[in-house]
């Protein structure tokens, strides 16, 4: 069911629905159903999606500052992500999740889900990811209940 640019819409209640779902309850009397999967796989930050929802383009060419030589890659920070994970934080301005193979990975589950503004919700998962801004007709789009799946 999506959410028309007219109405004021607005998130009454978030919920976690067993181990696997948030369920948002809808100004508007719309319950969304979303597994912490498909949110998940559907992070619509530019690392996630590519620069404005497009993958880089091959055939852009590359400007002098992208061509100088760098200094040699290093690692400038390394933490652990609970207790399964390391975070790498690199010179170049990159980070990168490593799994560790000594602990089994938990499920995929948000730390912390906080509004942003009236607009949308930051999530922050287990896996270390926190860059993507979930708006609210975006999260709408997104529902996985029985009504909209079948619109």
């Amino acid at each position: 069911m999506a959410i028309s640019s007219s109405q004021s819409t607005r998130p009454l209640a978030l919920s976690k629905q067993g181990e696997n779902q948030l369920t948002i309850d809808w100004s508007d009397g719309h319950r969304s159903v979303y597994s912490w999967k498909h949110l998940r796989d559907n992070c619509p930050c530019a690392g996630c999606k590519g620069e404005f929802g497009q993958p880089p383009d091959p055939f852009r060419i590359l400007t002098a500052s992208e061509l100088a030589p760098k200094p040699p890659l290093a690692p400038v920070e390394i933490s652990p992500v609970g207790n399964y994970a390391y975070k790498i934080v690199w010179n170049d301005g990159h980070d990168t999740g490593l799994l560790s193979e000594l602990a089994p990975k938990p499920p995929l589950a948000p730390v912390e889900i906080a509004p942003v503004g009236n607009y949308a919700y930051k999530i922050v998962w287990n896996d270390g990811h926190d860059t993507g801004l979930f708006t609210l007709e975006y999260l709408r789009q997104l529902c996985e209940c029985p009504l909209c799946k079948t619109t």
